[in-house]
């Protein structure tokens, strides 16, 4: 993934390098939303480990996997939500990190489910359709609160930011989604 966290960082200068950039950070926003769309969200949060690479005959390479990633991981869909050059991936950020909430923010509080989304169940297809409860991450409640939160005004409030845009508006749209979610994973908390 180092790579790929270089590749994403680096400036463009033209039209094609732009359009490049872009289709990278929007394929790399969907391969993160089809790991934990498949329930594999704990890939990201396991300690990982270590393995050694020969790479050649004399050279050998240690790599710590998993952890070691995971506030890059978060930091860069953080960054993608803040791009308002690119609503597309913008979007995108923001609907990944509503998942992430989901998936490692814990159990919704029923107190906060709306009485018409009462009927939805959350089912995995990994354990045969049975009713999954995921377990929090430790610490993740207060990072939604205090980070994913903060973004979601952050976006708005940035002068460059067009509510008129339609592309501006499913943004909108996914940053309520991240912000109905944060509380329906800290409740109260949230509010006050």
């Amino acid at each position: 993934m180092g790579r790929i966290f270089q590749a994403l960082q680096q400036p463009t200068s033209g039209t094609d390098e732009e359009l490049e950039a872009s289709a990278l950070r929007k394929e790399y926003l969907n391969f993160l939303s089809v790991i934990l769309n498949n329930d594999l969200g704990n890939v990201f949060t396991s300690d990982g480990m270590s393995i050694s690479l020969k790479l050649y005959a004399d050279e050998t390479k240690c790599y710590t996997v998993n952890r070691a990633y995971f506030e890059s991981l978060l930091q860069t869909v953080e960054h993608f939500a803040k791009e308002v050059s690119d609503p597309g991936a913008e979007r995108q950020a923001f609907a990944l990190m509503g998942k992430m909430s989901s998936v490692w923010g814990g159990p919704e509080i029923p107190s906060t489910v709306i009485p018409s989304d009462r009927h939805h169940k959350r089912t995995s297809s990994l354990t045969g359709g049975n009713l999954v409860i995921p377990e929090a991450l430790p610490g993740f409640e207060g990072f939604m609160m205090e980070r994913f939160s903060n973004v979601c005004w952050e976006v708005p409030a940035n002068g460059s930011f067009d509510s008129r845009d339609a592309q501006a508006k499913t943004v909108l749209q996914e940053i309520a989604t991240l912000q109905k979610t944060i509380y329906g994973r800290s409740g109260e908390k949230f509010i006050s």
